[in-house]
């Protein structure tokens, strides 16, 4: 996953700067593909990525606001054949996605560590007779 992830962004940013509209408006379609991904991957279940999305509070992502915005617009790129939006507003939607994923992976990161430092723990304890 990670380097399918990482080869999206890759192409997400190739077309930015080739910054045609057709291509700014698949950058942010795929940048929303990238997250559901992820999303899927760590646990998230639902028919959508907005039943996903719907499971995330505030206190879990601080940008879950933003995330429902640059989602709510790449549906309107998907279904509204006339919607456009400037170079510069695609950039801040581009920048809201790359920062939740950065974010979802840095906490499932933490959550992955935490619970191998409690494995270890618990084994220590588990051979000094302490845990039953």
């Amino acid at each position: 996953h990670k380097r399918r992830t990482i080869k999206g962004w890759q192409g997400i940013k190739k077309r930015m700067q080739i910054g045609d509209d057709a291509q700014i408006r698949l950058a942010i379609i795929i940048a929303d593909k990238i997250l559901d991904e992820i999303l899927k991957m760590i646990g998230y279940r639902g028919e959508t990525m907005a039943d996903r999305l719907k499971q995330i509070t505030p206190a879990q992502l601080t940008n879950i606001n933003d995330i429902w915005n640059a989602h709510k617009i790449r549906n309107r790129i998907v279904h509204d054949t006339e919607f456009s939006l400037t170079k510069n507003e695609a950039e801040m939607i581009i920048i809201i996605y790359k920062k939740a994923d950065l974010k979802i992976l840095q906490i499932e990161l933490e959550n992955y560590i935490r619970m191998k430092n409690f494995q270890k723990i618990h084994w220590v304890l588990s051979q000094g007779h302490l845990i039953h």
